[in-house]
């Protein structure tokens, strides 16, 4: 669909924020500068010292003087946040804000989102494949597929309910798994199967009593939720 209608319960005229896909920043200011120049930009009238918050909100030190085209890409994101926030919406909307942070990075922006939804009482809507950092910092989950939700609720509710893919790391599986007619592709020291929560479980119950060795176990991403032949 490229058209549509949504309805948001607030009287402020400016009740979102977003960052769709990246920061779009001027890399030659410093951070400072950065949100001076988009609060004129919102219409949002900002001090010195509100500026300063801001950038404390979300991590990043007011002291810093240099450009942001120095910023690692965790940083940039974090400015980005704060340039969303500026004009104090209700709640926030990012796309796949994890793409290309290294793990300190997930962790420490799983860390400010989860204080911005609690602390700050903000809404956050995120979308994202890496369900490890959704499953730190979300309350409800909706999957989509072809513009659609098919699926939603809490994670445990959506993991036992639609089918994701699982490493299983072990001994002698393949062939196992194709005495059972188990649907899988092989992956390095394991094998790589398709099915709900339950199934898996019951899988690995399974193999273990045929006296397979598992060693790994792990949920990967919903990725693009096709079956694997």
């Amino acid at each position: 669909a490229d058209e549509g209608y949504y309805t948001i319960d607030s009287e402020r005229p400016k009740p979102i924020g977003a960052i769709i896909e990246k920061p779009a920043l001027y890399e030659y200011l410093n951070a400072q500068n950065n949100l001076k120049t988009f609060s004129a930009v919102k219409g949002v009238s900002l001090g010195q010292d509100e500026i300063c918050k801001k950038l404390i909100q979300v991590g990043l030190s007011p002291e810093r003087r240099d450009p942001v085209r120095n910023y690692s890409l965790g940083m940039k994101q974090r400015l980005g946040i704060a340039i969303a926030l500026l004009h104090d919406p209700e709640g926030l909307i990012l796309d796949e804000p994890f793409l290309g942070l290294d793990p300190k990075g997930m962790a420490d922006l799983s860390k400010l989102l989860r204080n911005l939804a609690l602390e700050g009482n903000l809404m956050i809507l995120l979308s994202s494949h890496l369900i490890d950092h959704l499953r730190v910092i979300c309350d409800q989950f909706f999957v989509m597929k072809q513009g659609c939700i098919v699926q939603r609720g809490d994670l445990e509710e959506v993991m036992s309910a639609y089918p994701s893919k699982y490493f299983i790391g072990g001994t002698d599986l393949p062939s196992a798994l194709r005495r059972r007619q188990v649907a899988h592709i092989e992956h390095g020291e394991g094998v790589v199967v398709e099915m709900t929560e339950e199934q898996v479980n019951q899988l690995i119950k399974d193999l273990i009593m045929e006296g397979k060795q598992i060693n790994t176990l792990k949920s990967t991403a919903f990725d693009e939720m096709y079956v694997v032949e």
